[in-house]
């Protein structure tokens, strides 16, 4: 298997994915594993920014959503933590300038990401994520974006009460060397920027009718958010897009 983008890690997933009537399906079966892969920055490097930006978004979003994970452990999150050490270092010099050194690095990330969901699989951003690929075809990793910092405020919100996700949120800041969640949220507006999107026909439909967005959520990967996250939160998450 060789990765054609700095993305999913699906190299290192027993995942595959399909889209049938504009309804998304995820396969998981240990056959899914190939044999071997191979990571080639130079097959990588001349990829144009509209096409490389939304992977390296994805694997920004799947390290970060890894470590929240309910379904994490040591293991998974030794992944992460090398993924988000690679990230913090490369993906804005790999969004601006594909150099060899910067998307060699971005392929590392992605392929610990992907080691990482593997175990711990994503959260609500992913669960939340598929109508607007499917419906409105943006493209997967911007999609995810579109809500991730939203789900990290709350997750960071009820960290308060929970040593585990406290834990997670420092060793997330030392890695990315900040103090605080909002220096998070920039980080994380800023990488959005390097691919624009238009935005106020969905917020036109959400406004409208918020139920079909929250009926289109992936409940399997909800559940992996360490913050229960009802009907009524998702609401509130989807009307803030």
């Amino acid at each position: 298997c060789i990765p054609t983008t700095c993305g999913s890690g699906a190299e290192s997933t027993t995942f595959s994915v399909l889209y049938k009537k504009n309804k998304k399906y995820s396969l998981n079966n240990q056959l899914m594993i190939p044999d071997f892969y191979s990571l080639i920055p130079e097959y990588l490097i001349n990829m144009p920014k509209k096409i490389a930006t939304p992977p390296a978004l994805d694997v920004f979003a799947q390290t970060l959503e890894s470590i929240m994970s309910l379904n994490s452990n040591k293991k998974s999150l030794k992944f992460s933590y090398k993924s988000l050490n690679i990230l913090g270092k490369n993906i804005f010099k790999y969004l601006q300038t594909r150099n060899f050194h910067s998307t060699k690095e971005m392929a590392m990330a992605a392929n610990f990401a992907g080691k990482a969901i593997n175990i711990s699989k994503t959260t609500g951003p992913h669960a939340l994520s598929y109508i607007f690929t499917s419906k409105y075809g943006i493209p997967h990793g911007r999609a995810v974006f579109m809500s991730l910092k939203y789900f990290l405020q709350i997750n960071y919100n009820g960290s308060s009460k929970n040593k585990s996700l406290q834990k997670k949120f420092k060793k997330i800041f030392s890695i990315l060397k900040i103090k605080t969640f909002k220096e998070l949220e920039n980080i994380i507006d800023n990488l959005s920027k390097n691919y624009t999107i238009n935005i106020y026909k969905i917020r036109h439909e959400i406004k409208s009718n918020p139920y079909i967005f929250v009926k289109s959520v992936n409940i399997e990967r909800l559940k992996n958010n360490p913050i229960k996250i009802n009907n009524k939160t998702l609401k509130e998450i989807i009307n803030s897009i």
